[in-house]
């Protein structure tokens, strides 16, 4: 039981860690006081973008496992290799940190409430968090059913951060000091991967 704990909490972390970060929540506040939409319009569509963004991030990460599970059949130690594959990526995640330059400005509210609501969609949804996939890799061995847990762990996550702050800038909190963390984000990953990847080794060992 101690693997697929270790696995839903690098997913909350992870999901949670780039939910927060300002291209994420800032587009959807402008927007919705742009196209003068109520608080409760606004954090609606971005319920609904933020679970498109988990749908598409979890049936990725479906794909992945799916291949990995393939894997097993043919390498003997898989722990070693998906661990591995997780502490290098967490690596190179740390050492190759750099500064994300996403443009989610705000749209232009001359645009009808169905087009703007469609454009933010779009925005979060066809841009899934790839960086969760080596998570779904390493949770190759799981059931179906445990894997669609990790993707409403997920997408919970995801909605509880963008939620939050687009709430929040909605109501004019302007100074929110988490534009720090933009450049801290691949860090965060980068280190929960390699724990994740340690855990993942350890585990098979224990």
């Amino acid at each position: 039981m101690q693997q697929p704990i270790s696995i839903f909490a690098a997913v909350f972390t992870i999901a949670l860690t780039h939910s927060i970060l300002p291209h994420h929540w800032i587009p959807f506040a402008l927007v919705g006081k742009g196209q003068g939409w109520s608080m409760a319009k606004t954090l609606g569509i971005t319920a609904l973008s933020s679970l498109g963004h988990s749908l598409a991030t979890t049936a990725m990460g479906l794909v992945v496992a799916f291949l990995g599970f393939q894997l097993t059949k043919y390498v003997e130690r898989t722990d070693l290799l998906t661990g591995g594959i997780l502490i290098g990526l967490g690596t190179i995640y740390i050492a190759f940190t750099r500064r994300h330059t996403h443009n989610h400005g705000p749209l232009d509210p001359a645009l009808s409430d169905r087009a703007a609501a469609l454009s933010l969609f779009s925005t979060v949804s066809l841009s899934p968090c790839v960086e969760l996939l080596p998570i779904f890799l390493a949770a190759s061995t799981f059931t179906l059913s445990l894997l669609l847990l990790m993707g409403v762990v997920l997408a919970a996550a995801n909605i509880l951060g963008m939620l939050s702050l687009t709430a929040m800038a909605y109501m004019g909190v302007q100074r929110l000091k988490l534009y720090k963390l933009e450049h801290q984000e691949r860090k965060i990953i980068g280190l929960v991967l390699i724990l994740v990847g340690i855990a993942l080794i350890l585990y098979h060992h224990t």
